[in-house]
């Protein structure tokens, strides 16, 4: 499992527009059903396959195919809406994957790249931050949120190494915004 580079993806890849009076509650109670039942039910077709024992069986190891978000919710929705252009912001992401003798990798949590990108969007979506520099306002609120939290970690018993790791993420931060000249005083 490699990759050079980082991968470039945009958010939101699609969009869909559902009219508010076709948004009721039958069809938001059939999307909530619709995605619970996604987030915990395998399809076949979706994992990766390896080659064992001259057998073809699913790859645990490597993250599964999201078509069914990508392609199946995507058509279902358009069903009951129209395709909508909307402001779309890209997310360069490295997937270091770090296994040794482990059966599965550890990767970079999902979780916390579906929360950056809805603070990104929200706040690039925001009226009054529109007219500011392009993710001026969420760099400044991460690098906020970075700095409370090694001062959290400060004061807990981490290890040094993973403190001073800490502040140079936050300090090439602030050092790339002050010389982009983004700093507002």
């Amino acid at each position: 499992m490699s990759v050079t580079g980082r991968l470039c993806r945009p958010f939101p890849a699609s969009g869909v527009a559902i009219p508010q009076e076709r948004f009721d509650s039958q069809l938001r109670a059939s999307l909530s059903s619709t995605l619970a039942k996604l987030s915990r039910q395998e399809v076949a077709g979706a994992k990766a396959k390896a080659k064992k024992e001259k057998k073809m069986h699913d790859e645990e190891r490597d993250t599964t195919d999201p078509k069914m978000v990508t392609i199946f919710l995507t058509t279902l929705l358009l069903a009951h809406g129209r395709p909508a252009h909307c402001k779309t912001i890209t997310k360069n992401t490295r997937d270091e994957v770090l296994y040794r003798s482990s059966l599965l990798p550890w990767r970079r949590s999902p979780t916390w790249l579906l929360v950056r990108v809805a603070l990104q969007l929200s706040l690039s979506r925001c009226p009054t931050t529109a007219t500011a520099e392009d993710g001026a306002l969420y760099k400044e609120f991460m690098q906020y949120f970075l700095a409370d939290i090694l001062r959290e970690a400060a004061s807990c018993e981490i290890e040094s190494d993973l403190l001073f790791s800490m502040y140079a993420k936050l300090e090439r931060r602030l050092r790339k915004h002050v010389n982009h000249g983004a700093v507002r005083m």
